[in-house]
């Protein structure tokens, strides 16, 4: 199944209008995500040549960590995670590939972790965005 999007910008940011598909095609050992881009200039300068590029989203990572202050990284998913944020602070966790909740929520400073047994004493964010799906749902 497809998915397809128009994105558009102003002022030298993105001049133009892209049109994004989104598919998954099939493959024989897993999941392959593509996407495929179509650029138009504007209404009046549309040529009739398209270019495309396919990226296998298995290994891109998705940060949904907020960004520092001072930080000019363009990032569209940054600060959408589900971290607590008075209690914790979201911590990346890289090679997860193109999916939520690929970090993790740390206690801060004067917080503590419930489990003060577990081996692993932070809030899994995939779990956090399953859990999350559930009460929206």
């Amino acid at each position: 199944m497809a998915s397809v999007f128009y994105l558009a910008g102003k002022h030298g940011v993105l001049e133009g209008r892209m049109l994004l598909h989104i598919n998954r095609p099939f493959t024989c050992g897993g999941a392959l995500l593509l996407i495929q881009y179509v650029w138009q200039r504007s209404l009046r300068s549309f040529s009739p040549g398209t270019s495309g590029i396919d990226i296998d989203l298995r290994r891109v990572d998705i940060d949904q960590c907020p960004l520092p202050p001072s930080s000019t990284q363009l990032n569209i998913f940054a600060a959408s995670d589900k971290c607590k944020k008075r209690t914790t602070e979201c911590v990346p966790i890289p090679g997860l590939g193109f999916r939520r909740g690929s970090y993790k929520c740390i206690c801060r400073e004067g917080f503590y972790f419930p489990d003060t047994d577990s081996d692993s004493r932070y809030y899994n964010g995939s779990q956090i965005e399953m859990e999350y799906e559930k009460l929206i749902m």
